[in-house]
């Protein structure tokens, strides 16, 4: 398995780059993104993903860790093809999807060329236990209480309009200890309002 390839950018082509090491040139598809920054004759390092198919092998790369890992998780998903993980990474950073499958938001999802209504669904179901238990690893784990609090305080928000992506985001980065529900929005609403 290659975990990264580091060097010489030989050529940028429509939906790949060409990095030659040791005389080796690898052909790595990757993000429009990583695409628009990658500049011939420039020192470059993707971290790979290498898909194997009966009748081939293709390289995958991405300048962050974050990107790699992402892609990673979005393959699994059983419908979502390398091709397909590569465009919901063009369409959202790794943040906004991980908020987008916390959220069940589909319609962020499926904004993605080649992501319908249903796949959306498929992701958000298949990596909202990853995504979550990955979340909690990092945090302190919620009294009854305290979750209740940030659950209708989201919903309170969402009521006032905001989008459910924005409205958790708020209440996640603003939520502390034991704070009631009308705390917590009002903080969230401080959040929101910068």
């Amino acid at each position: 398995m290659i975990s990264f390839i580091k060097g010489t950018v030989a050529f940028i082509g429509e939906n790949y780059i060409v990095v030659e090491t040791m005389g080796i040139g690898y052909r790595i598809f990757t993000t429009k993104t990583d695409l628009a920054h990658a500049k011939k004759e420039t020192e470059l390092k993707l971290f790979t993903y290498m898909s194997v198919k009966e009748d081939s092998v293709t390289l995958y790369g991405f300048t962050q860790k974050e990107e790699l890992e992402m892609f990673e998780m979005l393959t699994s998903v059983p419908g979502v093809g390398p091709k397909s993980a590569v465009s919901v990474l063009e369409s959202l950073t790794p943040k906004q999807i991980t908020m987008a499958v916390l959220t069940d938001d589909y319609a962020s999802l499926s904004k993605a060329q080649g992501i319908g209504k249903k796949t959306a669904q498929l992701m958000a179901l298949r990596l909202k236990d990853k995504f979550g238990a990955a979340s909690s690893a990092s945090a302190p784990i919620d009294t009854p209480e305290a979750a209740d609090a940030k659950r209708d305080a989201t919903e309170a928000l969402v009521a006032l309009g905001y989008g459910r992506s924005e409205a958790l985001k708020a209440v996640l980065e603003t939520a502390i200890g034991d704070m009631n529900t009308q705390q917590i929005i009002r903080a969230a609403l401080r959040k929101i309002s910068k």
